[in-house]
């Protein structure tokens, strides 16, 4: 599909754009992987003001990475990005796909010292030094815009451009939630995200007094796997996000993945669960039992670090959950009746593309 427009346009991507007088240009549409829309410029390109107001900054960005040029050998490329949507698990998603989709191309990262979202990651997490730059002149260089709006699928564009030998200036927007961007850099994120020493202290100690705790009441225990369990339930239960197609697991399947571990290591395990719903979690899950221990009150970043130091993981749904397990390693079981079938989120996603080859799905 072709049309040639000219005067007052909007970019369809969306962000808080301003309107901007541009030249005549043909734009075609095509579909892309899970049909996401590219938006691919003829050769001569325009850019466009893009305001991205939610990071307080703006750049200048390209309607969407078309192979329309490419870099000069040896040139220096930068890739960027709006890591200000939803909460932290989310912040990790974005900042774990720039860094991949950065090392992939042979792009420098950068975070600018008005994104939020980084800069708590930075507070957290031991993030690659330099990252965060207030230097104008990374700031003013063109854009390519990369925005794809469904969450847990993986769209091959960038690093598809870059083996084609294109690493132009890129601005990455969206939640952006694939294993496959980054998991190359596996081994390096797991660095970067090890918590502050502060932090990691004070979970460590959670984490000692809870195991003491259960070796009180089960003296047979010898060396037990810890196993940390992630109970997402408060927003995700609401009826509009089940209507949105959020399926929240039941105790049942916390349950059967307790047992899971139990068979496996011979009931030499010890449970912590982190949840924003301990009331529920007591009475669904950890009822009667002497071989777990239910987190209340911790802050998000106590209650990942002590997901990310457990020998193996039950997530629910959620990138909290997700992260928790991804930098614990070991077995991670998933709950794999996640998302409701036809439904809106359920077009959001692929689960080959959102959980690695080894993790279990249970129900």
């Amino acid at each position: 599909m072709e049309s040639s427009t000219a005067g007052k346009q909007l970019c369809p991507l969306g962000g808080g754009l301003k309107e901007t007088k541009v030249p005549v240009v043909t734009i075609c549409v095509i579909a892309s992987i899970a049909g996401g829309l590219i938006l691919l410029t003829s050769p001569s390109a325009f850019s466009i003001g893009l305001d991205l107001g939610s990071i307080g900054r703006k750049l200048t960005v390209n309607p969407l990475l078309g192979n329309h040029r490419k870099s000069e050998p040896g040139s220096i490329c930068y890739m960027t990005a709006n890591i200000n949507m939803g909460r932290l698990g989310n912040h990790m998603f974005v900042y774990a796909t720039l860094r991949g989709l950065s090392e992939y191309c042979g792009c420098i990262s950068v975070i600018l010292p008005t994104d939020k979202g980084g800069l708590e990651l930075a507070k957290y997490f031991r993030l690659r030094p330099g990252i965060i730059t207030n230097d104008t002149q990374i700031t003013s260089l063109p854009y390519d815009l990369f925005r794809y709006v469904k969450c847990c699928i993986f769209n091959p564009t960038i690093m598809s451009r870059c083996d084609n030998g294109t690493r132009n200036h890129t601005h990455l927007a969206g939640y952006l939630q694939s294993f496959r961007y980054f998991d190359h850099i596996r081994d390096k994120l797991k660095k970067e995200f090890v918590p502050k020493a502060a932090i990691l202290t004070e979970a460590k100690a959670a984490m000692a007094a809870a195991i003491g705790s259960v070796r009180k009441l089960n003296r047979k225990l010898r060396k037990p796997t810890i196993i940390g369990i992630h109970a997402r339930r408060g927003d995700m239960a609401k009826e509009k996000n089940i209507k949105a197609g959020r399926n929240t697991p039941n105790g049942s399947y916390y349950i059967n993945a307790m047992e899971f571990y139990k068979r496996r290591y011979r009931n030499d395990v010890i449970f912590l669960l982190v949840t924003n719903d301990p009331e529920w979690a007591r009475l669904n899950v950890g009822m009667n039992r002497t071989d777990v221990v239910i987190f209340d009150g911790n802050d998000a970043i106590t209650d990942i670090t002590i997901l990310s130091l457990c020998d193996h993981t039950t997530m629910s749904i959620g990138s909290f959950g997700w992260w928790g397990s991804y930098l614990a390693g070991g077995t991670t079981v998933y709950f794999g009746d996640h998302p409701i079938p036809g439904t809106r989120i359920a077009t959001y996603y692929n689960k080959t593309d959102y959980y690695p080859p080894d993790w279990i799905p249970m129900t």
